[in-house]
């Protein structure tokens, strides 16, 4: 939780430093004293620097956001090569080994045209061996000849392995949506 506000939640942990200046700045008011004067220094530098670092260092978490949404731009720009490079070696998916996958995928990008991906609700867990999973919805413009599905929900589970410098995709799993108002199925 401290990791994740220090490194990863910046305009929150400015908010809270904020905050905080304020309150010495109204006890540097009152009393105006040494204290007081220096406190509040520390205060304005911690205000500043802090925040400053943590835009600096990018986390796991982050890489992992990072690698999905360069995967959802690769499907957006029918770029097969840059979705190739983003699986591992060992990558698999429901039945498929990797070059299955990747040719469904080009046969999905030949038929369908996939436009202004958006993801978000990212749930990532990563263990200490440089494994993760990051579950997160998405949602595009889908156009094919039949016609064209507008902001169509999606949900997705990935495995995902750290190779330095990056995050490879080792599986991937798409997860049903529940929509508003829809019930789940007993069971599903």
């Amino acid at each position: 939780m401290i990791r994740s506000l220090f490194l990863e939640r910046t305009v929150l942990l400015a908010a809270i430093l904020a905050v905080g200046v304020v309150i010495l700045l109204f006890r540097w008011a009152n009393r105006r004293d040494r204290a007081s004067v220096r406190a509040l220094w520390i205060g304005l530098s911690l205000l500043v620097l802090v925040p400053g670092v943590s835009v600096l260092v990018v986390t796991d978490r982050e890489q992992i956001r990072a690698a999905c949404d360069q995967l959802a731009r690769a499907v957006d720009e029918g770029d097969l090569g840059a979705i190739r490079e983003a699986l591992a070696p060992e990558f698999a998916a429901a039945s498929l080994d990797r070059a299955a996958f990747l040719e469904r995928v080009e046969q999905a990008l030949t038929r369908f045209r996939v436009d202004q991906p958006r993801t978000w609700g990212f749930e990532i867990a990563i263990d200490s061996s440089g494994e993760a999973v990051a579950a997160f919805f998405a949602s595009a413009q889908i156009r094919a000849a039949e016609g064209v599905w507008d902001r169509l929900p999606t949900k997705w589970k990935l495995g995902m392995r750290r190779e330095e410098p990056r995050w490879l995709v080792t599986r991937i799993e798409s997860l049903p949506v529940v929509r508003h108002g829809q019930m789940q199925e007993a069971g599903a």
